[in-house]
């Protein structure tokens, strides 16, 4: 729901930069940008926050007495431990999520501003070494958070280190 909430802020802004690109006002693109950016950031951290704050209530009404009464779910683990799993996965996930959906506003107003070979291979590269990381780190004995640790790392490293320096260079 997070990225639902906040990545949908940016829906149709590659028109409007494209826009003010081609009139020349880069300045303007520039602060369409930001103010993209600022903006999908908050409403998707917010989202985040009551997504973990309502982890437990969520998978109460996701799974119900099933959480309690399935055999197949207690041969593998408790209910407290599935829980726990649940709420690792999340809180592990939330902050990849929101650096994510907030560079994604930014590569629709890169989109508009004809820049798109600047940043996709970038974002094909990042999904491809999510998969190879986490399937490395499952054959190595990782366990299940191991896809929830890949995803995170490559997260940071594209939508907070890569992706951000390559919007400074432009």
């Amino acid at each position: 729901y997070a990225r639902m909430f906040g990545g949908n802020i940016a829906l149709g802004v590659d028109a409007v930069a494209a826009d003010l690109d081609e009139r020349g006002e880069e300045a303007k693109g520039r602060m369409l940008l930001v103010a993209t950016m600022k903006m999908t950031l908050s409403v998707t951290l917010h989202c985040a926050i009551l997504i973990g704050v309502f982890t437990p209530a969520i998978l109460q009404v996701w799974l119900g007495d099933r959480l309690y009464d399935d055999q197949n779910l207690l041969a593998v683990m408790t209910p407290s431990e599935a829980e726990s799993l649940a709420w690792s996965f999340i809180l592990i996930l939330l902050p990849g999520i929101v650096l994510m959906e907030t560079n994604r506003a930014a590569t629709e107003n890169l989109y508009g501003m004809g820049h798109i070979r600047r940043y996709a291979p970038m974002l094909i590269w990042s999904a491809v070494i999510k998969i190879v990381l986490a399937t490395a780190w499952l054959k190595l004995g990782g366990g299940p958070l191991s896809l929830a640790w890949s995803s995170l790392i490559v997260n940071v490293l594209v939508y907070g280190v890569a992706l951000p320096r390559l919007i400074c260079e432009l």
